[in-house]
């Protein structure tokens, strides 16, 4: 008999404090964003929702929440 053990991953919903934790400890620079569609449901765009320190380091311009990723890097 096969015994099969389960253990809740980190990046579980139940658990997105630590998931958190874990980006905002790398010194890489990681953002999370929010995806925009059009009335089609076509992707057009994404806003910033969160951010780790190396991130907000490596920007020229300061971060804000909601920053749309087109006017970050097309503009």
């Amino acid at each position: 008999m096969t015994t099969r053990t389960q253990s809740v991953s980190c990046f579980a919903d139940e658990r997105p404090e630590k998931f958190v934790e874990i980006l905002e400890q790398l010194s890489d620079p990681v953002a999370i964003h929010d995806v925009v569609c059009d009335s089609w449901g076509a992707i057009t765009d994404s806003t910033l929702c969160w951010w780790n320190e190396a991130f907000s380091a490596a920007r020229v311009h300061r971060v804000d929440h909601g920053d749309s990723m087109m006017s970050t890097y097309v503009d």
